[in-house]
């Protein structure tokens, strides 16, 4: 049997769709000052070393700007707070490289299967494959709303477990760890983190369940040509005449037709007898002469 490209393609996409949301939650962060917006809100802690909101602002500004572009490692290196003095030191320069090497990959394979998807999506459109369509983004969706609430689980009952952990999978050479008072733990404290995966898991459940509510498998109307036209079949039965309710019925009339009788007679053709002398003499015509003396 030969396979069919379209339902190939919707399990492509129903098995990335949650690395596709996830992702582009990460990106839609990485878009802006993230931290100085955190830094914003009621009850976030303020840097008990003595950073300001602005300083803290402006300096978490230049290290997410190099995490989303292709600024040099100096910029980091050379980064000094309004003091003076040196933010980051080399082991926590050499960890940012790594966020940095990390999300440059993430985001090239993000680029890549969103692309991949985009053309499935056109092929799909082109060959009208409704149902694979529908249920690529269905079951991707419900995918993503189960991994959303695994994640959801984990942050609940050990947040620092699910954060070592996750540092552990992507930064296996261990140099993720560092002091209260380094300008990593200041910048981005415990805190930060935690806003953070909340808002990358509302923002992956709210998307998929819009798209499981706008892809919910429907029952497809079949289309004219489709349709089965019932046929009658023909029964063994005797015809039984059912007498229609809009003519009345009249029970002394009966079903059974009288032939016409014929208004014509059939005479009976009557042989005149020998005796009587209608026939005509052995000879003779039989009509009258016309001589007056006939010959003897």
């Amino acid at each position: 049997m030969k396979p069919n490209p379209s339902k190939i393609f919707a399990i492509f996409i129903a098995l990335l769709l949650p690395f596709i949301i996830l992702m582009g939650g990460v990106r839609t962060l990485l878009s802006f000052n993230y931290p100085g917006f955190q830094y914003g809100l009621i009850g976030f802690p303020e840097d008990t070393l003595g950073y300001s909101r602005e300083e803290r602002t402006r300096l978490a500004e230049v290290t997410v700007g190099y995490l989303n572009s292709k600024q040099d490692i100096n910029s980091l290196t050379q980064l000094t707070d309004d003091e003076g003095k040196t933010v980051y030191t080399p082991s926590e320069v050499s960890h940012l490289q790594d966020v940095k090497k990390v999300i440059d990959v993430a985001s090239m394979v993000w680029y890549v299967i969103c692309g991949l998807s985009i053309a499935f999506i056109i092929w799909m459109l082109v060959t009208k494959s409704w149902a694979q369509i529908r249920h690529s983004f269905f079951w991707g969706a419900v995918l993503t709303i189960v991994l959303m609430i695994i994640l959801v689980i984990f942050m609940v009952l050990s947040f620092n477990t699910l954060f070592e952990e996750f540092h552990a999978i992507f930064f296996p050479q261990g140099n993720w760890t560092f002091s209260a008072t380094s300008g990593l733990i200041r910048l981005f404290p415990l805190p930060l983190w935690v806003n953070a995966f909340i808002l990358i898991s509302v923002y992956g459940l709210l998307v998929s369940i819009l798209l499981v509510i706008v892809f919910w498998p429907r029952k497809r109307t079949p289309k004219v040509s489709e349709r089965v036209i019932p046929m009658a079949i023909p029964s063994s039965r005797a015809e039984t005449k059912i007498p229609s309710m809009a003519t009345p019925v009249n029970p002394f009339l009966t079903d059974e037709k009288k032939e016409p009788e014929s208004t014509t007679s059939q005479e009976e053709t009557e042989i005149p007898d020998p005796s009587m002398g209608l026939y005509p003499p052995e000879g003779g015509t039989g009509l009258p002469s016309t001589s007056e003396n006939p010959k003897p």
